[in-house]
């Protein structure tokens, strides 16, 4: 008995020992294959480099002509450099992931059933979107296909297919992220209107008639972006908007005419600080008052300085701030002459007080 205890120790023991050996053999493995990997990446960085530049068309073409492993290594260093490239550098390592079928598997891969490898192929097609925008077969082939995806049951998928969109940059594909702001599957407003600033002046037409959507969150969002790119265009539609009957789209028109500095508004902006009902319209008018620097406003900023509603008051007195000497010497009387409006009008001054001190600090 005691003998075949001591044999099962030793056999127990050998076990172990020889797992720990296949271990350490494995892991030494492992190291070896790591370094030599990372070893191969740091040589194909200068080719995938110089494939960047498009007159070297020597190294463009090494690395189409990588065997399989090479490139897979080699891959994710393309990819990587392709989202910091615009232009000439961009069309060229473009071109490479076309000739190695990596956009046709792309674009294969959105109608496949793993949601993973439908965000990567859509990711795929982001990095390459602002050059496959332009190739007239496979350009509306990949928008068509990513606009599809729009409606995908997986939100990840969802989020993917916007960006690769915004990327694409082309007016069509704007229409297709407004037309999904509402509906079954709505994709969220904050990463369509990130892809809509960055399509840009594309993207003004859809963004126009969205302003007359039903939907008043839409509108409002609309007007916003739409301040964002700066088209002029906007403007009879931003000063229309004024009018709206809904407090949220006056305030965003508002807020829109303000960023573009646009003089025109000034006086629809002065009658609606004066008479608008709803302290954040209030509110909006004396921010785009201040901000578009019209020193005809004074007068009716001074009155809402000493308003009971918080917001627009102080958005009176910080507008009075931006608006040179003229605006703080209003400010000073007010804080002498008028109780009620003391208290917004002292902030103001105080942070002007500050800035100025601040300022004699540094220099």
């Amino acid at each position: 008995m005691a003998f075949a205890v001591t044999v099962a120790l030793y056999a127990s023991l050998v076990l172990i020992l020889f797992c720990v050996l296949i271990l350490l053999v494995c892991r030494m493995v492992r190291n070896r294959l790591d370094r030599l990997h990372s070893q191969r990446v740091k040589e194909l960085r200068p080719l995938v480099l110089a494939s960047a530049v498009s007159e070297d068309d020597e190294a463009l073409e090494q690395l189409v002509q990588l065997d399989r492993r090479s490139w897979r290594m080699g891959e994710p260093s393309v990819l990587s450099l392709l989202s910091q490239l615009e232009g000439e550098g961009h069309e060229a390592l473009t071109a490479v992931l076309v000739r190695r079928g990596l956009v046709d598997r792309a674009l294969e891969d959105l109608g496949r059933r793993g949601r993973v490898r439908r965000a990567r192929a859509a990711g795929v097609l982001a990095l390459t979107g602002p050059t496959l925008r332009h190739d007239p077969v496979v350009g509306p082939r990949a928008r068509q296909a990513l606009e599809t995806l729009l409606d995908d049951a997986d939100p990840t998928v969802r989020a993917a297919v916007v960006r690769a969109l915004g990327r694409f940059g082309d007016e069509a594909g704007a229409r297709a992220l407004l037309a999904h702001l509402s509906g079954r599957r709505q994709v969220a407003s904050g990463l369509v209107s990130h892809a809509l600033v960055r399509i840009a002046f594309p993207a003004v037409p859809g963004l126009l008639e969205a302003a007359r959507s039903d939907d008043v969150q839409i509108r409002a969002l609309a007007l916003e972006l739409l301040s964002l790119i700066g088209d002029r265009a906007a403007v009879p539609q931003l000063l229309e908007a004024l009018r709206d009957d809904q407090g949220v789209v006056r305030a965003s028109a508002a807020q829109a005419l303000g960023q573009m500095g646009e003089h025109s508004a000034v006086d629809p902006l002065l009658t609606m600080l004066s008479t608008d009902s709803s302290p954040r319209v209030a509110a909006a008018a004396a921010e785009a008052l201040g901000a578009i620097g019209d020193r005809r406003a004074i007068g009716s900023l001074a009155s809402a300085v000493g308003r009971p509603h918080f917001r627009s008051a102080h958005a009176a007195a910080q507008s009075l701030l931006r608006l040179g000497p003229q605006g703080e010497e209003t400010l000073r009387q007010l804080v002498r002459d008028e109780p009620t409006a003391e208290a917004h009008a002292s902030e103001a001054l105080a942070q002007l007080s500050l800035r100025q001190s601040a300022g004699r600090t540094t220099s």
